[in-house]
């Protein structure tokens, strides 16, 4: 299998700017594991020294570097000729406050790489990345179809994993919601309407916020599709 050539850096990449208070210190905090046609770069958690390396190495677009160092990003997707960049959110529970909020996960997509920087641990993410470290086999398995393939394992794990979260989620709601409408039945004046249900609220805000926009994601699907035609196949 041919090898696929590496990504050319820029000759003058532009500084990357810290956010307030942030110093580039240390070495940049890279794990890496490769193939002869595929590199997997995980980052946890993206400091200044570690944003200033993926400038620096791979000419990534400053606005992209900006979106990775703040934590309260939209999913969506970037693309360029070069590259493809995706944020991506997933739930986690807080054990310590007993509640669930979005976790995020910065993605940077070329032929050749995959580079996975979450803002916190995402499971099942970390036991995936040191399973390819550690076994030939995972790594046939995940790294020798392309950067197309890897992502689509990284985001199908992710993505299971969610579930039972969503799960127990939903039914903490049900419970909560059968003691309060027990509740309000035996204080509410006969004839009063119901209270609205925060679910069919949320449906309409989500399918409101679903609508397709004509703008760079909307080529997503091909240039994905692109990037795995053009990998070498076994």
């Amino acid at each position: 299998m041919k090898a696929i050539p590496r990504l050319r850096r820029r000759e003058h990449p532009r500084p990357t700017l810290p956010i307030p208070g942030e110093e580039a210190r240390g070495e940049p905090r890279v794990e890496v594991v490769e193939t002869h046609a595929l590199r997997w770069l995980n980052i946890d958690g993206p400091r200044l020294v570690d944003r200033t390396y993926l400038s620096e190495t791979f000419g990534f677009h400053e606005l992209d570097l900006e979106d990775v160092a703040s934590h309260n990003q939209r999913p969506k997707v970037d693309e360029y000729e070069e590259y493809l960049f995706l944020i991506m959110q997933f739930p986690r529970f807080d054990r310590e406050s007993g509640r669930l909020h979005a976790a995020e996960l910065d993605i940077f997509l070329g032929p050749d790489y995959v580079i996975t920087l979450p803002n916190e641990e995402i499971l099942p993410l970390p036991a995936l990345f040191e399973r390819a470290q550690t076994r030939e086999d995972v790594r046939e398995q995940l790294m020798t179809k392309g950067s197309g393939y890897l992502l689509y394992q990284i985001l199908d794990r992710c993505v299971d994993a969610s579930f039972p979260i969503l799960g127990q989620l939903g039914r903490r709601l049900r419970r909560n919601r059968r003691i309060s409408s027990a509740s309000t039945s035996r204080s509410r004046p006969s004839g009063t309407p119901s209270a609205p249900d925060p679910r069919a609220a949320f449906r309409r805000n989500h399918a409101a916020h679903s609508q397709p926009r004509r703008r760079k994601n909307a080529t997503m699907p091909m240039r994905m599709a692109n990037i795995v035609t053009t990998m070498p196949q076994k």
